[in-house]
């Protein structure tokens, strides 16, 4: 079997971390709608940790650098600075927002839902014998997955 390539949108979470450095006062509906863990760019959930209400590129760096562990993944404090600036500088406009953290997060359910459906084709090979428990393992997953869509439709519209 050919191995799939990693679902990603690498420029969507460049670009909507971009608009809230931009405009900051997208931070907290983009806080709301995304987790660090929705980005697979570990630089980019690094920023994504750092994005939360007041924030601007000052702001956010010396959350990061204040931040050892952060400090290092971003290369120390003039890296950050420089990761920083560009991600605002390739925003031609913060309008398209939402639908930059669209992308994101439909990557990451996507992402998700392979993860799942590789544990279900792992188990039913491990067991062959009990699919059902393969199955009622994978629901409450599946569940959550299904919550965390309806609440970023929700909370995207506003």
């Amino acid at each position: 079997m050919k191995k799939a390539e990693i679902i990603h949108a690498i420029e969507a979470e460049r670009a909507v971390l971009g608009c809230v450095l931009m405009q900051p006062d997208l931070a907290g509906p983009v806080c709301e709608l995304l987790r660090p863990g929705y980005f697979i760019e570990k630089l980019s959930g690094t920023v994504m940790r750092h994005l939360a209400p007041p924030c601007d590129i000052v702001i956010v760096q010396q959350r990061i650098i204040n931040t050892p562990r952060d400090k290092e993944l971003m290369g120390g404090s003039v890296k950050a600075t420089d990761y920083l600036v560009m991600l605002a500088d390739q925003v031609p406009t913060p309008t398209h927002w939402r639908e930059y953290a669209r992308l994101v997060f439909t990557a990451c359910v996507s992402r998700r839902l392979i993860q799942y459906g590789n544990e279900l084709v792992s188990d039913c090979t491990a067991s062959p014998a009990q699919p059902e428990d393969a199955l009622r393992a994978l629901q409450p997953k599946l569940a959550k997955v299904a919550e965390h869509i309806r609440e970023f439709k929700e909370g995207i519209k506003q």
